[in-house]
């Protein structure tokens, strides 16, 4: 469907933007999906990876970056994935 009408547009490069955008909103729901009561969060706010990590704000933006800690930004807000944190924590264990 074309951004712009409500009639779905016969431009393959129009379906197939559509086709990706549809994609990627259903991955992206699956990681911002708030988890259920007793359920682990998925992905942390920067300001919520420097209270896990004991570190300040600024440091986890610096490290992320320099590649240290993988996130995603959607819109404003960057977002890094639990697994990113321990993937992090495990690195840092092996040089230590």
């Amino acid at each position: 469907m074309h951004r712009n009408s409500a009639v779905p547009s016969d431009d393959p490069l129009d379906q197939l933007v559509d086709r990706i955008a549809d994609r990627l909103i259903i991955r992206l729901k699956s990681v911002l999906a708030r988890p259920e009561p007793g359920e682990p969060k998925r992905a942390f706010r920067t300001a919520e990876v420097a209270e896990l990590l004991s570190i300040s704000d600024s440091e986890v933006r610096e490290l992320v970056s320099h590649g240290e800690i993988d996130s995603i930004k959607i819109g404003r807000v960057r977002l890094v994935p639990a697994s990113a944190i321990d993937a992090f924590i495990t690195r840092k264990l092996a040089d230590a």
